[in-house]
């Protein structure tokens, strides 16, 4: 997590990738920077999504951010949660939405809005990268957060366009190589 983090600290760093076992804290360290981006710049949108909502609402909204935010983050006085379309909004007005992107119909609804962040959780279970690089434009809000993506998943086999893209450098679908940093 030290790596990922010394990465997403560079400017040049657009996308970064963390991979490993199940259990071994990728997806709470990826929550956690969304949060702390978040608190960092006021009014600011981030977005956390997976394949499906049902997933990132069970996965990230049930259980994963109530262990991150832990009592004292509980406390209704540092955010409140839309509990209808899963949205924490913190004090500054800085908001974290999950969203589910594994279908055309899902992936479209992201489209009225704009990031800073956007976390592709178990990013390999998205099996049409199509859909992946349609949340890319949504990665435009204009504020003083360098724009990032933030992916983890456990890598399990080398024809997934997750392989492709970061392990071969090429576009998962034209399969040009890909510039550094992204």
């Amino acid at each position: 997590h030290r790596e990922a983090s010394r990465l997403i600290a560079r400017p040049d760093v657009l996308e970064v990738l963390m991979y490993g076992g199940g259990r071994s804290g990728k997806t709470a360290h990826a929550c956690r920077l969304l949060w702390l981006r978040a608190q960092s710049e006021p009014g600011s949108h981030h977005a956390i999504v997976r394949n499906t909502f049902k997933d990132a609402r069970q996965k990230i909204g049930l259980v994963t951010m109530p262990k991150l935010l832990g009592p004292s983050m509980m406390d209704r006085r540092n955010y409140e949660l839309n509990r209808t379309d899963w949205i924490w909004t913190l004090p500054n007005g800085s908001e974290i939405w999950l969203a589910g992107i594994g279908t055309e119909e899902e992936a479209e609804k992201l489209l009225g809005a704009e990031f800073s962040t956007i976390f592709y959780n178990e990013c390999n279970q998205v099996k049409d990268f199509k859909l992946v690089e349609k949340t890319y434009s949504r990665l435009a809000e204009q504020n003083n957060l360098k724009k990032l993506r933030l992916y983890d998943c456990n890598p399990k086999k080398k024809s997934g366009w997750v392989y492709t893209k970061f392990f071969r450098n090429l576009h998962p679908i034209t399969k040009k190589e890909l510039k550094p940093g992204r």
